[in-house]
């Protein structure tokens, strides 16, 4: 479309240089030149309002952290350096669903030790993963590091685990731009809860 209307002045431009031959080429050369420019810099609006819109849903996330409920910290909580995870008769499901996502999980993982989770897509993988870090809280059962019940001791799991998931949010920058942006947002937000 864009090309349609650039051809189109540069159309009416030339009929009019034709009908007023004492206009000159020189008429017709300052519109094409200032036609480009005018074509570039709508082309660039246009891609900046598009990448613009796309990332206010980042600009949302980002403010409506400010939002959320705070957790009771506990300002000595330690690091835990070495523990076993274990589950114990673990379930859970989503709010709002019946079908048990991980159902009777017993499971136990030495310090140290290095496992894989594998799995189809939606099988539990990640929901795994949240329980291990304290995101989210089983139905039933309870999961253990060092035989203490993760969510009785929030802070020192969350100070001592650290997760990179598949679909973190990422921003229209350089790899190297995103992660330091992470890392400081990450900071003020740790700063934030353990101040």
């Amino acid at each position: 479309m864009r090309n349609v209307v650039y051809m189109a002045v540069l159309l009416i431009v030339a009929n009019e240089i034709y009908q007023k031959p004492d206009m000159g080429l020189g008429v017709f050369m300052l519109v094409f030149t200032l036609s480009r420019q005018l074509q570039d810099i709508t082309s660039k609006l246009l891609i900046g309002a598009a990448q613009f819109e796309s990332d206010i849903n980042y600009m949302k996330i980002f403010f409506d952290l400010k939002k959320l409920e705070r957790e009771n910290i506990d300002d000595t909580a330690e690091l835990i350096e070495n523990g076993d995870i274990k589950f114990e008769n673990v379930n859970f499901s989503y709010p709002n669903s019946e079908k048990l996502v991980i159902k009777d999980l017993n499971l136990t993982i030495k310090s140290g030790e290095k496992i894989a989770i594998v799995g189809k897509n939606g099988s539990g993988k990640s929901t795994f993963v949240n329980l291990i870090c304290g995101m989210y809280e089983p139905d039933s059962g309870v999961v253990k590091i060092n035989d203490i019940n993760i969510h009785n001791n929030l802070t020192a799991v969350r100070r001592s685990i650290s997760v990179v998931f598949q679909d973190f949010g990422h921003y229209e920058a350089t790899i190297r731009e995103n992660i330091t942006y992470m890392i400081n947002v990450g900071m003020q937000v740790l700063k934030n809860y353990f101040n």
